[in-house]
């Protein structure tokens, strides 16, 4: 990552860090109503919850990865973006808040998102089947000082209004896709370029979603895949 853009990040990350407690409960209420209205509306009559997984909700830790095969017929197409395991889809960052509550913030285009930008999601919506075949849970080897610069970014990103990168170039960061969005969190967090081994295609970096977490620096904590209604 450049150094320009670290040094554009130190004094909005220090200052996220001085201001985030006192607002944070107000502000995180009223964009989840705001900002998921849609969201929730299309989960409200859905009976799944996370009750039915075998994983206590409060060891989900901010940093940890979530990743997703999505519903609807464009999933399988991006899952073919991975070149060593076509299994997920998707990929979005766990946030836990104070009051232990975790959302779920992801790049997302298309049906559920026509804005194009950052989404925050409980993990309830992340995980429901309504948006998802099946989902599953890493975590990285991250220091309690880096996630909470990975805290940090993903809320000003949100702030931001981060838009999602229709030319999946790397090279930008005004605009990323899911898995650029995961990679360049990490790299700035734990000051790493090579944290994520990238994958290649046509000599031109990217960030596969299976590369993600087939590295060394993570390990899967759950797997859950949702059972079809017969």
């Amino acid at each position: 990552m450049r150094k320009s853009l670290i040094l554009y990040f130190l004094p909005l990350l220090l200052m996220a860090c001085t201001q985030a407690s006192k607002q944070e409960g107000k502000e995180e209420k009223k964009n989840y109503a705001e900002g998921n209205a849609e969201v929730k509306e299309k989960i409200k009559n859905d009976s799944w919850h996370w009750d039915m997984v075998n994983f206590p909700l409060d060891s989900i830790k901010t940093g940890d990865l979530m990743l997703r095969h999505s519903t609807g017929f464009s999933s399988d197409i991006f899952m073919q973006s991975s070149k060593r395991e076509a299994k997920f889809s998707h990929s979005g960052m766990a946030i836990r808040n104070p009051d232990g509550t975790v959302y779920v913030y992801h790049m997302l285009g298309g049906v559920d998102n026509p804005q194009f930008n950052l989404k925050k999601d409980s993990l309830q919506a992340w995980c429901s089947p309504v948006f998802a075949q099946s989902f599953a849970i890493y975590r990285y080897d991250l220091s309690d000082a880096e996630r909470g610069i990975i805290d940090s970014m993903a809320r000003y990103y949100y702030k931001s209004n981060l838009t999602f990168d229709m030319d999946f170039d790397l090279k930008t960061d005004d605009r990323m896709y899911c898995s650029e969005f995961i990679y360049k969190m990490l790299v700035f967090a734990t000051k790493n370029k090579n944290y994520i081994p990238l994958s290649v295609e046509n000599g031109k970096p990217f960030v596969g979603i299976d590369d993600l977490y087939l590295n060394p620096n993570s390990k899967k904590l759950l797997e859950h895949e949702h059972k079809k209604s017969s």
